[in-house]
Formats: structure tokens, sequence, C-alpha cells
């Protein structure tokens, strides 16, 4: 059943209510201000729900839009936050992972730098710096 729901009409929603209107958003989106108001009213028509009210040639959101455009918020900037991991995971930039070792850490930072090289353009922790750190005490 489709419902008319997607990404792009969601990011169109956060597009109109950043911009004020529907050709500054069109034109932010890179499209026409033609092809996002048929956009929005086939989401309409195919959602059963009213997501402007209109006035002349102004919108406003309704009482659903409004809902709608907090949810689009939501899932567009988890969407963009997804984005530029994949991006930086592309790039060679894994998921960080942090490791606690209390009194032991100068023993196992040989073991984490063989263990995990360091990412392009940053140093890996090595047995030198954390001996070199005056908060550490280099235990052989």
């Amino acid at each position: 059943m489709a419902t008319g729901l997607d990404i792009k009409l969601l990011r169109m929603l956060v597009a109109i209510d950043r911009h004020g209107s529907l050709t500054r958003a069109a034109e932010a989106l890179g499209m026409t201000q033609s092809a996002l108001s048929h956009h929005i009213k086939d989401s309409e028509r195919r959602m059963a729900v009213e997501i402007f009210h209109r006035v002349g040639k102004r919108l406003r959101f309704s009482a659903i839009g409004e809902e709608l455009l907090q949810a689009a918020k939501t899932v567009a900037g988890e969407i963009d936050r997804i984005e530029a991991d994949l991006a930086l995971f592309r790039e060679g930039y894994g998921p960080i992972v942090r490791v606690g070792s209390g009194a032991y850490g100068c023993r196992i930072s040989s073991a984490i730098s063989a263990a995990a090289p360091a990412a392009p353009g940053r140093a890996s922790p090595s047995r030198s710096s954390w001996a070199a750190s005056p908060s550490r005490r280099s235990t052989p």
C-alpha cells in the first residue's frame, strides 16, 4: 500500500519550512516550483491528508503538516548524519573505539597500536607517547 510518504517529501517539507516559500525551497532542492508543488499534492492525495492550508498563493502547515514537519526534521537529520558517517568510512575512517585500561595503559598501548592502525592523518598511540605523559607512570 503506497502511503505517499517518502524521504524526498520529508526533505521538501524541511526545505519549505527553512526557506519560507515553494519557489525558494524548490531552488534549494534543485527542482522547479511546479515539480515541488505537484509532488506535495500527489503525496497529499495518496496519504489522504492535507499537509498545507492554501490561502491564495500562501501555504500554511496544517496540524498534521506540523507533525510531519517535526518528524521530517528528525528523520532527515538522522539520514544526513548516517550519510556523513558513510562518507568518512569510505575515506578510511572507521568507528572510534575507546578502551579504558586503568593502571595498565602503558602495558597495553603497544597492543592497541598494533591492533588498530591510525586513520589517515592521525597518529596512532604508542608506548612512548603514553610514557611521556606526566600523568601516566611508565611501567616496563
